[in-house]
């Protein structure tokens, strides 16, 4: 894929026209934060006395497979200030797209597809590499391919003159259009001296320096092999006036004295190290990313002296922390004015929101691996069960198939490994987990002998249980069964089951909906059909007289008792499902791209790529509420998941409303239906 090849002149015009307001040219810390939901990049002063101010609030689009919410990391400003560029993205093995915009953040432009940048010190050129080279950009608008190697790492000398980058053959140096290879090693990072005369970089072996000119290297720092692998150093930085050199050497942070060669251990863990422009202290994140991006920890963004006098600049726990990713020091040029932080609602849920389930005023939810439970009328979160590390919803170890009864949650944990155990657990707020069942699976598919499915709702609480082989690379469901969770653990007593796939989908008013390849019934809390429609969905949720599910194309509401059709109208795309888990469903074998959430006072909410819409059932009107990933009605409203944060919408402020005539009708149905 070609990038872009010119930057846009709007740009480059807009970025360098001062701001209308001056403002002293005061050191500020950008960092990357999920508070709001989604990843954004904040401003916040070092010293504490100014309020953090936020400097990007768009939504990039394209997937983001991390740990971390999606969104905007890795800010990069230009040495005059006047500019901003940044990624979006998740981890590093994974597809990321660089930005470029005016350093407040207005003006954003992506650039394309890019593993690294370099603001050069002039900041009239941007170097980044792609897959099909090391591209330079400047103000003006040109980019060009100064190298057809693909780098990952690049710095430019302080003199602008000479840029080295880690590529195919090791480290070079590119000057004058031409390269030359430095080092023939593949360094785990590398830092530029201030006097440009040597470069630091690091291997297992330790942290080695090379003369730039005569290619010479030299070993000044040892690594203690730690077994099973050696600590590499990473993330080299030197101090402005060259005198040490800070590294992080088996994810502890350590600085070294240039004239005596000797390291001083902080004791601290964290990552982004960063100089302050005056020296005097080091920029630091808490927390570190596996090699995979699959688990995540994260901390506070932290400032250390040389003598270890440490600083909290951005609480983790506080507004406007949450997961924080990367950071970087800046001076904005005068006249550069940060724009107030996004006003919040909802509660935040540590990390993104990987499952979400309401029941009356709760809502439970698992987020980074751990699961908690929302009251949205008191604000209160009670975590049911943590864990160390954030967890990726795709990771190799992850929490699924939760469900929610009063004040009982029930779910399934996956444990690491390509072949895995599980195990299904269910806890009442307040009280110790109980284990409800224990299994093994294997090789990305759901166990052959599996549990998951949760549902529940009021008092009645339950699951599914299969049995299941493989044939010519097809799953085949031999038998799946309907189990009732009741207090105490297991066994839990099978209500039904059935040949083929038998799936769960909703449990309201002491009912269950259940669908089969051939019909889709409605049991009793002790397995007596009361309803069996010969519609068979994967999309079906009941609320009072009402029966709603997706099929054809369409969403059907149905009588609950008798079964006749009330109304159909046209779903804006298939196929329709429901929230599940690969490994906790066999029905999720492909993820449905529109997902049936829930239904509640004659509306409908599903989710439709990333944007949630409620349609009213009387008349088919369809809106948007906006983006999210899981919805569901609660009594006081439409609770939504985007990105790390849950929101609520009341009723009354949801964009469409129950017609007065649909109300009066429905309140009728439910009064009948109660009696």
């Amino acid at each position: 894929m070609r990038l872009r090849t010119a930057l846009p002149s709007a740009l480059v015009v807009l970025a360098l026209a001062p701001a209308a307001h001056a403002a002293s040219r005061q050191p500020r810390i950008l960092y990357a934060g999920d508070w709001t939901g989604t990843m954004q990049i904040f401003a916040a002063d070092p010293s504490g006395r100014a309020p953090v101010r936020q400097v990007t609030f768009a939504r990039p689009e394209g997937p983001c497979y991390w740990a971390a919410a999606c969104g905007f990391t890795r800010p990069l400003s230009s040495p005059d200030g006047r500019r901003l560029a940044y990624w979006s993205g998740g981890a590093a093995f994974q597809p990321r797209t660089l930005w470029l915009a005016r350093a407040d953040g207005t003006g954003a432009h992506a650039i394309g597809p890019a593993l690294d940048a370099a603001w050069a010190p002039g900041s009239r050129r941007l170097a980044y590499s792609t897959a099909d080279g090391v591209h330079v950009l400047t103000t003006k608008g040109s980019d060009r391919i100064v190298d057809p190697r693909s780098a990952v790492q690049l710095h430019w000398s302080r003199d602008g003159k000479t840029l080295a980058f880690v590529g195919a053959g090791g480290l070079s140096l590119l000057r004058g259009g031409h390269a030359r290879v430095l080092v023939s090693a593949t360094p785990s990072s590398f830092a530029w001296a201030p006097d440009g005369r040597r470069i630091a970089y690091g291997t297992p072996e330790g942290i080695y320096f090379v003369g730039t000119a005569t290619g010479r290297t030299r070993l000044v720092y040892r690594a203690q092999a730690t077994p099973p692998l050696p600590p590499t150093p990473l993330e080299l930085t030197f101090a402005p006036n060259g005198r040490r050199l800070a590294f992080v050497l088996g994810a502890e942070i350590r600085i070294l004295d240039m004239r005596t060669l000797r390291a001083r251990t902080l004791r601290m863990e964290g990552h982004d190290l960063a100089w302050s422009p005056d020296g005097r202290s080091l920029l630091y994140v808490e927390g570190a990313e596996s090699s995979n991006a699959d688990a995540i920890t994260t901390g506070d963004v932290k400032t250390v002296t040389p003598s270890g006098r440490v600083r909290t600049v951005v609480s983790a726990s506080r507004p406007y922390g949450g997961q924080i990713v990367s950071a970087a020091w800046t001076t904005p040029a005068r006249g550069v004015r940060y724009r107030a932080p996004q006003q919040v609602d909802g509660v935040f849920a540590g990390g993104p929101v990987q499952e979400l389930v309401a029941d009356g005023g709760r809502v439970a939810f698992v987020a980074c691996g751990g699961v908690s439970a929302w009251t949205p009328a008191t604000g209160a979160v009670a975590a049911v069960e943590t864990q160390s590390e954030c967890r990726a919803p795709f990771s190799r170890g992850h929490v699924y198939s939760l469900g929610l009864a009063g004040d009982r949650v029930a779910w399934v944990e996956k444990g690491w490994g390509l072949c895995f155990h599980w195990t299904a657990r269910e806890a009442t707020l307040g009280a110790s987990p109980l284990d409800l069942g224990t299994g093994t699976g294997c090789l990305g598919s759901a166990p052959a002998a599996g549990i998951g499915t949760t549902m529940g709702a009021g008092s009645l609480l339950v699951r599914s249980a299969w049995k299941l082989h493989y044939d010519s690379g097809a799953t085949i469901v031999d038998e799946q069964t309907v189990e009732r969770v009741d207090l105490g653990g297991c066994p839990c007593p099978a209500l039904s089951s059935s040949p083929g796939p038998y799936t769960p989908l909703d449990v309201d008013a002491g009912r269950i909906v259940v669908s089969g390849q051939n019909e889709t019934r409605i049991l009793a809390a002790d397995g007596s059909i009361l309803l069996a429609l010969p519609v068979p969905t994967l999309a079906a949720q009941l609320s009072g007289s009402d029966l709603v599910l997706a099929a054809g194309g369409e969403l059907r509401v149905y009588d609950a008792a008798t079964g006749a059709l009330r109304a159909s109208w046209p779903l804006p795309a298939q196929p329709a499902g429901h929230d599940c888990d690969l490994f906790g469903d066999p029905s999720c074998l492909q993820p449905a791209r529109l997902r049936l959430g829930d239904v509640a006072h004659g509306i409908a909410v599903y989710v439709l790529d990333a944007q949630v819409h409620v349609l009213r059932l009387a008349d088919g009107a369809d809106r948007v509420v906006g983006p999210g990933t899981l919805a569901r009605f609660t009594d006081a409203g439409l609770a939504f998941a985007d990105g790390a944060r849950i929101r609520l919408v009341p009723y009354d402020r949801l964009p469409l409303r129950l017609r007065a005539s649909s109300r009066s009708r429905l309140a009728a149905g439910h009064n009948a239906f109660r009696s």
